[in-house]
């Protein structure tokens, strides 16, 4: 036991080990998975009081988390807890987040694959198990890519041709399948390419592609298995093409995607009930760009759907040039929302960052400049909006070209690196490059400003939150000092900087204490020393824990009674002593020391 460990377990005293999980009711601390190494943990569940019981499932057998991924995640939503969201902590475990409070996570055990749910209860879950496929490079049977839907009642996981095909349903909210189980094989009996990537949740069914070609249709309530859809034909031949991504309204109740013959020859395809037939809505061939909801398009996607479904917004290739357009799903003639007498001369790129009601959408655009260059670098954020008999007015939120009104010169100079939305869909957070810099603009969706409301030297995009209705993001300010900036959403969205610490500290972890009221987070000095260090929020009151000198692991969580859950070890490789820090000091967690994470 290390130096640490004796002293936890000097205040802890020697707290038993309990019979049973979960306190009477009550919602366990934390699920913790510590083992000796990465690939050799094992998972437990720990109380208030620092007493834990192994999960059995996990043992002592060579447990191991794996990368896991999320179909059509939208990366400016990845704040919004009414959605599927996939999370990465500071320690590297990757996990989805569903709505309602579950975490799930994909791992190896021995032989076996599978993924485990931990729910707001810390309770782990076996979800489903499969064995290795037996390909040497290849031995894990699912793809790492899943979905979940939007009541955070299932998840969809794919297997490998290898592994047989299938694409399971799997309950999360533990209600049966008719077949009496959890777990629903909706891919039948056959075997399919699955693309993971294009798992798609709608209103009581689930959508994908296989193999880039069909697009296939399940009932989420386990009663069929898949079937695929019979598409229109484009340009008077039936689809051999589909982009493997669908797009899906906030409602749920209409899908969008693209398919033709190639790249150059495609349609929109919108589905309005999901229970309904394909439509091919443009039914004008061309270079249509799928809905670009994976991370290389960060800040937006390149296709997307209004909440209620009743409008779509599209980039088309057209002479080279990215084009954007809106039209009603329900079919009519295409607004052309970057035309050359607006947008002059031209622009180069185009980001949808989002589409709401009555026909309105905000985009990114812009061009190589007076001076070339890359496009993306080179923008303004705009606001279209389609009025009675297709009237268009496009208002230019930034102008940093100097241009408020058409035509809108091709010389903007923003250049997005983050944009997030702001807790209750108040707004938006858009990180842009300013001299000397960062600035963080705040956009208001009722006076349709963007006012620019923190600058610093840099901005960490690994903010936490919500919580409390607040978000946190560690940055460096204006003269190179740490800082923690927190945005505050509701009617009049603002930011404000938290806290500042010394140039010789840097922020390494953040945790968000559940009502918003406070972050814990480790700051690392340049010496090699960690502290764990709590702030108040909003007031930015500073409290340095008494904890022995020492390095702790990038693995911070707070427990339900809002105590913080922290790792505290001889050296930055461990092993850890996993710790719980009560009113009345540290508390030692019942579980091994030893390198790992707390789950929950």
């Amino acid at each position: 036991m290390s130096a640490l460990g004796f002293f936890l377990a000097a205040i802890a005293g020697s707290a038993p080990v309990r019979g049973q999980v979960g306190g009477g009711g009550a919602p366990s601390a934390f699920t913790v998975a510590v083992g000796d190494e990465a690939d050799d943990l094992a998972i437990y569940v720990v109380e208030e009081d620092g007493s834990a019981i192994p999960f059995p499932a996990s043992g002592e057998n060579d447990f191991s988390l794996m990368p896991i991924d999320l179909a059509g995640r939208l990366e400016i939503r990845r704040f919004d807890p009414a959605r599927p969201r996939r999370a990465v902590t500071d320690d590297g475990q990757a996990r989805i987040l569903l709505p309602g409070g579950t975490s799930v996570f994909h791992y190896r055990r021995g032989a076996v694959y599978g993924f485990l749910a931990v729910g707001p209860d810390a309770l782990p879950r076996i979800l489903i198990e499969l064995p290795a496929t037996g390909i040497p490079f290849f031995p894990d049977p699912f793809l790492r890519t899943v979905a979940g839907s939007s009541d955070g009642a299932r998840l969809a996981v794919a297997t490998r041709p290898q592994a047989g095909g299938d694409l399971w349903l799997l309950s999360i909210d533990g209600s049966l399948f008719p077949d009496g189980t959890e777990a629903f094989n909706a891919g039948g009996t056959g075997v399919l390419e699955v693309d993971a990537r294009s798992l798609t949740f709608a209103d009581g069914a689930l959508f994908f592609t296989v193999g880039g070609e069909e697009v296939y249709r399940a009932p989420t309530d386990g009663t069929g298995p898949a079937t695929p859809l019979p598409l229109p034909p484009s340009g008077g031949s039936v689809p051999d093409e589909v982009v493997r991504e669908i797009a899906v309204s906030e409602d749920g109740s209409t899908l969008a995607f693209v398919a033709g013959e190639d790249d150059e020859e495609r349609d929109i395809y919108v589905l309005t009930p999901p229970s309904g037939s394909p439509a091919n809505l443009t039914q004008d061939p061309g270079e249509y760009l799928g809905p670009g909801y994976q991370p290389a398009f960060a800040h937006g996607p390149t296709l997307a759907l209004s909440p209620d479904g009743s409008t779509i917004a599209y980039l088309k290739e057209v002479d080279g040039e990215e084009e954007l357009y809106v039209r009603p799903t329900a079919g009519g003639p295409p607004v052309h929302v970057t035309p050359d007498p607006i947008f002059e001369p031209y622009i180069d790129s185009v980001v949808i960052i989002s589409i709401g009601y009555a026909n309105e959408v905000e985009f990114a655009a812009g061009g190589e400049g007076a001076l070339g260059g890359n496009p993306l670098e080179q923008l303004d954020y705009y606001r279209a909006s389609v009025g009675p008999g297709n009237a268009l007015t496009v208002t230019n939120l930034t102008a940093t070209n100097g241009a408020t009104s058409p035509p809108f010169l091709d010389a903007a100079s923003l250049s997005i690196l983050d944009a997030f939305e702001l807790p209750g869909n108040s707004g938006k957070g858009m990180v842009s490059l300013a001299p000397g810099g960062v600035a963080l603009r705040l956009l208001n969706p009722t006076s349709a400003t963007a006012t620019v409301a923190y600058q610093g030297q840099t901005w960490d995009a690994d903010g936490v939150g919500p919580a409390g209705g607040r978000l946190v993001f560690p940055a460096r300010g204006p003269s190179g000092l740490p800082e923690l900036v927190v945005i505050e959403g509701g009617a009049t969205p603002n930011a404000a900087t938290l806290a500042s610490g010394p140039t010789w500290v840097s922020v390494a972890s953040l945790a968000f204490h559940p009502s918003g009221t406070e972050v814990a987070l480790v700051a690392s000095a340049t010496n090699g020393s960690d502290m764990l260090v709590q702030v108040e929020v909003p007031g930015g009151q500073v409290t340095y824990t008494d904890l022995p000198s020492a390095a702790f692991s990038r693995t911070l969580a707070y427990s339900p009674l809002g105590l913080p859950g922290f790792a505290l070890g001889p050296a930055a490789a461990g092993p850890y002593d996993f710790g719980l820090l009560g009113p009345g000091g540290p508390l030692a967690l019942q579980v091994p020391a030893g390198i790992g994470s707390f789950l929950r």
